[in-house]
């Protein structure tokens, strides 16, 4: 679903008929609302964002990497395309062969041949779109690995609202379930909108999406229901 469908779903939300025809301060308030529901399934990620994939290349001179990321899914050898092992820590990583493999006497002076085990966590100074991304055993030699990864959600602007290329980066399965709920309940704190009816309905309906994410992982810490400010007074158009 592109992005000036879902301006105009918000819009009908509000009873705004004729979405050319919205005033700067109400599309400002779409746009909130869309971005607010865009970061917080973001910040859940896969599988309710969308994942890319990139290539990164790791040996035992570099054994780790700085990616523009949300969060790592999966790392695979591009050779094999198997995946490597999630790691619990940094420690864990650096440790494998005494752990896990010094009994198979694949280590030699220089590092093992070929990365096993992965571990990612947030750059530092966290910024919340940089990960550091690091294999091991340190490869002998260079190892490329294809990562899967949630990249970082960049807020729309104005412009991006009236362009039909411009598509929410969410599964199509969970935009009218969850993307969409989620985006009209927090378009009800424009001032435009009033009808308490309505209101309840919407947020029955967030409700069943902040459930529907809660069930797929019940370790979600999900954000406390939005309520509608006091509506604000309309700018007055001089004549």
């Amino acid at each position: 679903m592109n992005l000036p469908d879902i301006k105009d779903d918000l819009l009908r939300k509000l009873y705004i008929e004729r979405p050319a025809s919205s005033p700067d301060y109400v599309l400002d308030d779409i746009l909130h609302a869309i971005n607010s529901a865009g970061q917080l399934l973001n910040s859940i990620g896969f599988p309710f964002w969308e994942k890319e994939t990139t290539e990164l290349s790791f040996s035992h001179i570099i054994p780790e990497r700085v990616l523009d990321a949300r969060k790592v899914e999966v790392v695979r050898s591009k050779s094999t395309g198997l995946a490597l092992q999630r790691a619990s820590s940094r420690g864990q990583v650096k440790q494998w062969e005494a752990m896990f493999e010094s009994a198979e006497g694949n280590f030699n002076g220089a590092g093992y041949q070929i990365a096993r085990v992965f571990f990612s966590e947030a750059e530092v100074p966290s910024t919340l779109k940089q990960v550091r991304l690091l294999v091991g055993p340190s490869p002998l030699l260079e190892q490329t690995v294809r990562v899967e990864y949630v990249p970082v959600f960049e807020r729309y602007s104005r412009a991006d609202m009236e362009n039909d290329s411009i598509r929410v980066a969410v599964p199509s399965d969970y935009v009218e379930t969850l993307f969409l709920p989620i985006a009209r309940y927090f378009g009800t704190r424009s001032h435009f909108f009033s009808d308490k009816e309505n209101f309840g309905r919407l947020q029955d309906d967030y409700r069943q999406a902040v459930a529907m994410l809660q069930a797929v992982n019940p370790e979600l810490s999900m954000p406390t229901p939005p309520t509608p400010p006091q509506p604000r007074q309309r700018k007055e158009t001089a004549e």
